[in-house]
């Protein structure tokens, strides 16, 4: 059993419509539990209740670090993530680097406009942000498998102006010039 109020209380709290003590309730025992992903779903389900309160935010943070930990699914990750941003009405505060995170696997699953969302905010507010590479790196796949260099000619360029000499540069620029010379190649 993992609450140790007993789940059969936290599920009377949600009835009676006290969903800030349920919650509390449920994040004492997805701290107890860390790595049970479906106590940390139902801790961001009951949060949409209040989708203005912090609990909801670290409720999100600690189910979507874990989704993503446990290879949770592209598409579920990405219908949760606009749950949640519908629901917080685009007020997110979850940390960076868990949303480049989410940002590359959105772009590895065909979700690049999300990606490109994230991606962006994070670049204005933090250009050399030590975790954008990744995501990058996956946004640019997802461009150049689909054939469209010059999106990903931005994201390259972001990578050669503020990562120099990141093990990615590289493989990003090489995969960028390949990408060129192909197009190129082609009537």
């Amino acid at each position: 059993m993992f609450f140790a109020s007993g789940p059969e209380k936290i599920d009377k709290l949600i009835d009676k419509g006290r969903f800030k003590r349920a919650m509390k309730k449920l994040l004492r025992a997805c701290r107890k539990n860390r790595s049970d992903l479906s106590l940390a779903r139902r801790c961001f389900e009951v949060g949409q209740f209040i989708p203005f309160d912090k609990h909801y935010h670290q409720a999100a943070s600690h189910y979507f670090s874990l989704a993503l930990q446990q290879g949770t699914d592209g598409e579920r990750l990405h219908d949760d993530y606009m749950v949640y941003t519908t629901t917080t009405q685009g007020r997110i505060d979850l940390p960076e680097d868990l949303l480049l995170k989410l940002a590359a696997r959105f772009a590895a699953h065909g979700y690049e406009n999300s990606a490109v969302f994230l991606i962006k905010n994070i670049m204005s507010k933090s250009p050399d942000n030590p975790h954008l590479p990744e995501a990058i790196l996956a946004l640019v796949n997802a461009y150049l498998a689909r054939g469209q260099v010059k999106k990903a000619k931005f994201y390259v360029d972001h990578i050669n102006a503020y990562f120099l000499g990141h093990d990615l540069m590289s493989y990003i620029n090489q995969q960028y010039r390949r990408a060129l010379k192909h197009q190129a190649s082609q009537p």
